[in-house]
């Protein structure tokens, strides 16, 4: 199968919506993790900047309306992960026909693109292999993730979903919340309104005291240990932004991959498209808090979203 490589150079236009109503995505989970039915419009509260805004619908993503477009997105520097594909493959043949399944790969800041968006879950599951793990081939898995969401569009009542497995170290520019690619990519997943799960993966590279990172700087980082740690912190910074989830079995390759892949799967099948007017002068890309109320829910939603009120 021919593979195309997705770039940076793509132009990527802020999905910021007009002014008038706006929309997120709510996931809502019981204290089991299993999917709550029934909620509505008066359970909702939107706040930004302190100030309520008021919501208008709100919308069970079932059926025709709960179409998903997923892309499982594997870092080419992760390690260890061959035992694990087959629960990867497994993964991908149980989505249901209203979901479109591809396979990329993230390599040298872009996004090496396998198996494009079919609803032939066997085809993309045929594609999967293990990364190559060589070192320093992913050093900017989250500048070739702001390349694939900058190729991918948006169409109307589909969710867009990426399953990420990586590191989450960001090599280039230093490993940190201040590094200015990944907080690009905070704003371009905001804007863009896609839902990020990410699981926790061990690297090739390992980057230690004293060490440069591919930019010449100082990382100033202490242990392989504290990589790993900046590195779940960026993945779970983003999918929380996103009102997604990041995961983690702690250090090495998880033992397993399929509670991880449950959650997600849980969470996918009890999520609502709450609709909602922004105040006034609101504009760009701006922090929002959505709370559901009821006895013993979890909530997942995204905490930045693009908005355009009015001035």
């Amino acid at each position: 199968m021919r593979k195309t490589l997705v770039g940076i150079a793509i132009t990527f236009a802020l999905a910021t919506p007009s002014w008038g109503q706006q929309e997120a995505v709510v996931t809502v989970l019981n204290n089991n993790n299993a999917p709550v039915t029934g909620i509505t419009s008066a359970q909702v509260s939107v706040e930004q900047g302190g100030h309520a805004d008021a919501v208008t619908a709100i919308t069970p993503l079932q059926g025709q309306a709960g179409r998903i477009e997923m892309f499982l997105a594997l870092d080419e520097d992760a390690v260890g992960l061959a035992p694990r594909m087959p629960e990867l493959q497994a993964f991908l043949k149980s989505q249901p026909a209203d979901v479109a399944t591809g396979v990329v790969y993230l390599r040298q800041s872009t996004a090496l693109l396998a198996q494009p968006l079919t609803t032939r879950h066997d085809a993309a599951a045929a594609t999967l292999r293990p990364p190559l793990a060589t070192q320093g081939i992913s050093p900017s898995p989250f500048e070739s993730l702001t390349a694939l969401v900058a190729s991918w569009p948006q169409r109307p009542n589909r969710r867009r979903v990426l399953v990420v497995l990586s590191n989450g170290v960001q090599s280039v520019g230093g490993d940190d919340a201040e590094n200015q690619q990944f907080r690009k990519a905070l704003d371009v997943f905001a804007g863009a309104g896609v839902l990020i799960y990410a699981i926790l993966v061990p690297g090739s590279e390992s980057i230690s005291a004293g060490s440069t990172d591919h930019d010449g700087a100082a990382n100033g980082l202490a242990s392989p240990s504290l990589v790993q740690g900046n590195g779940f912190a960026n993945l779970t910074t983003l999918a929380e932004q996103t009102g997604g989830e990041a995961f983690s079995e702690g250090s090495g390759v998880p033992n397993r991959l399929q509670p991880f892949l449950d959650q997600i799967t849980s969470c996918l099948r009890s999520q609502y498209r709450v609709q909602f007017t922004p105040q006034p002068g609101s504009s760009g890309v701006a922090g929002i808090k959505i709370n559901v109320k009821g006895s013993h829910l979890r909530v997942f939603a995204p905490r930045k979203i693009a908005v355009a009120g009015r001035g």
